[in-house]
């Protein structure tokens, strides 16, 4: 059920870090990644966890994100960070929205973007597990057929079983782990960022066939 994918340009360095996969500087596979979807594939949800080494009130997320399709100005993507549930998402923490200036580029190749609180940020305690929550939300026919990616990490980070599910919305069988050595999505939560340079990874474009036949995996 996944994608792929890297970009190079202005990110953002941040000075606390609750976590992190994209390194320094920032950087993400822009060929591959995972699907996000309004609903014309399952509605398919995506959570990754992270457990923060010390107490901090994060002021944002960083994620790379594409947009596949949408007949939208901008593609509808809903980001929020939620408490632990017995090892799976559990409920409402906080809301982000896409900071100002902001923009979900296209995949091929996707670009990295700052979701900021709706509201103050909550304070996360050092060694709680907490999941970040990606998905396509909103009603209407727009809405059903716009996907998005969630592009890999290139640091290794892997999911284990326990820090890294998806939920098909549309068959309401609720969260359920990546339980095989898969690539978890690239993101970062911290503090306000500085400017930094961002590293092209990787080289070549996939064709549309190509990415097609590779992005549904089924677990």
């Amino acid at each position: 059920m996944f994608g792929l994918l890297l970009w190079a340009g202005t990110a953002a360095a941040n000075a606390s870090v609750a976590y992190s996969n994209l390194g320094s500087p920032p950087q993400f596979d822009d060929q591959n990644g995972w699907l996000v979807d309004g609903g014309v594939v399952a509605g398919q949800m995506l959570a990754v966890a992270f457990t923060p080494s010390q107490m901090i009130q994060p002021t944002q997320a960083q994620l790379a994100l594409g947009n596949i399709f949408s007949n939208l100005a901008q593609i509808p993507i809903d980001v929020s960070l939620a408490l632990d549930s017995s090892g799976l998402p559990g409920g409402l923490l906080a809301g982000l929205q896409l900071a100002g200036g902001q923009n979900i580029g296209p995949f091929l190749p996707g670009n990295l973007v700052n979701f900021v609180c709706s509201s103050a940020c909550p304070t996360l305690n050092a060694g709680q597990q907490y999941w970040l929550v990606v998905q396509v939300v909103g009603t209407g026919l727009d809405v059903f057929e716009s996907q998005g990616e969630w592009n890999w990490n290139v640091n290794q980070d892997y999911s284990n079983g326990s820090n890294f599910a998806y939920n098909d919305t549309q068959f309401g069988g609720g969260w359920t782990y990546v339980d095989s050595s898969f690539l978890r999505p690239a993101f970062e939560v911290g503090n306000a960022p500085e400017p930094s340079s961002v590293l092209l990874f990787g080289s070549g474009v996939l064709g549309v066939a190509g990415f097609v036949k590779r992005r549904w995996l089924k677990m």
